[in-house]
């Protein structure tokens, strides 16, 4: 009898295939879901908020009505090109529906969802799973901007948090002088797992950039990010699953190469970024490599912008069973050929049997002044296009740090 379930089973799932495995004629298949799933597309097509058609607020209770009447139904949002800025006047219904896309982009730049008229409010929630967040800008929340309870979401090319005085007149003509997050950039919690954060810039966020909580799950990969001017870590992990940290013990010139050398988990990725005009700012992806079978990693390259007494360099680590490690304290480079284990500068505290605060209490800061938050005019960082990092710096560019909005 179980073999006949069995069969009747696996007919009917292949029968639901046929059915629902329309051609593709949006274009070339993206993902693995698209020979299986129909597709829908919803437009925001109006900038105020509220129970009206076109509002962003509408669209998300429509999407997750549509998906859970049609698991067979893949729902993408998008925004018509006169929506430029959203300022809620609500808190925003969460993101329940799995396998949803919310894409911001316009033909020239990002849509920006405007929270600074809330009080004690976070921006986007996503409760489902495998949902697909990109090409937005959040700011003015007072909670987390952007905050993760589910699985396998991916979470890329977004712009978390302002920075003044980083707009060009034609920006502030589409959106205005909006504040930045008060709160967090990103938190995840309640069991939040496997899931993706790459290619997003997070700027000043006051109570800090990226925060997992103790109740956060495990495998949740943060690469290829841009910190600049956020208050605390710029990632803090108060979870159970944080990967081990990477110590640098040598970063130094060797004729026109650089060298360098540490130690971690054994056989864990790691990633290494350049620290731009203060520990804080993390922008320029330098290498990647990985460790042996005993923990020890090794890298070098040519470099050209790197100065002996002033490049300093952070790493983070990737480890299939853990979340992202937190940021290595950074390292001076030096043209010494002996470990320059005083040259080690602190980020924070490094230990991972902190626990966090509530996020209504700020990420622990230095006792230094608060930085300033005018853009630096040198960078290297260019985000352009969507948002991924440039692979060499632009010394010839003083607009290349952030053009926000683009």
């Amino acid at each position: 009898m179980k073999v006949k379930h069995f069969w009747i089973f696996l007919g009917l799932w292949l029968m639901g295939s046929v059915v629902y495995a329309e051609p593709n004629t949006q274009g070339p298949q993206s993902t693995y879901y698209d020979g299986f799933f129909t597709k829908e597309t919803l437009t925001v097509t109006s900038e105020d908020d509220g129970f009206k058609p076109g509002t962003l607020r509408t669209v998300l209770l429509a999407v997750n009505t549509l998906r859970n009447q049609n698991p067979f139904k893949l729902v993408s949002i998008q925004f018509a090109d006169h929506v430029h800025r959203i300022v809620l006047k609500f808190p925003l219904p969460e993101i329940e529906a799995s396998l949803i896309t919310l894409d911001c982009q316009l033909k020239d730049r990002k849509v920006l969802i405007d929270g600074s008229e809330l009080i004690d409010s976070s921006g986007l929630v996503v409760t489902g799973n495998r949902a697909t967040i990109q090409n937005c800008h959040l700011t003015g929340f007072d909670k987390a901007a952007l905050a993760l309870h589910g699985h396998h979401n991916t979470i890329q090319h977004n712009i978390i948090g302002y920075l003044p005085g980083s707009y060009k007149e034609t920006h502030v003509s589409y959106y205005g002088t909006p504040k930045t997050n008060s709160g967090i950039g990103i938190l995840l919690e309640d069991g939040a797992s496997e899931n993706s954060i790459v290619n997003n810039e997070l700027i000043a966020n006051q109570k800090g950039a990226i925060l997992l909580q103790s109740s956060a799950g495990s495998q949740n990969k943060i690469s290829h990010n841009l910190f600049a001017e956020n208050r605390g870590l710029p990632i803090h992990d108060s979870s159970a699953y944080s990967a081990i940290i990477p110590k640098i013990e040598k970063f130094q010139k060797n004729s026109e190469s650089f060298s360098l050398e540490g130690r971690v988990s054994p056989l864990a990725k790691v990633e290494l970024y350049l620290v731009g005009k203060n520990d804080q700012h993390i922008a320029q992806k330098l290498s990647e490599t990985q460790a042996n079978a005993t923990g020890k990693f090794v890298t070098s390259g040519s470099w050209s912008s790197l100065i002996p007494g002033q490049s300093k360099v952070v790493a983070i680590s990737h480890d299939s069973r853990a979340n992202t490690s937190i940021f290595s304290n950074a390292t001076l480079y030096t043209e010494s050929t002996v470990p320059n284990k005083l040259a080690e500068t602190s980020l924070e505290n490094p230990s991972t049997t902190d626990k966090s605060p509530a996020i209504s209490d700020a990420i622990p800061v230095k006792s230094s002044p608060k930085p300033s938050i005018e853009p630096e005019e040198e960078t290297y960082f260019d985000t352009q296009g969507k948002g991924t990092p440039s692979t060499e710096p632009d010394v010839d560019n003083p607009n290349a740090l952030i053009e926000l909005g683009n």
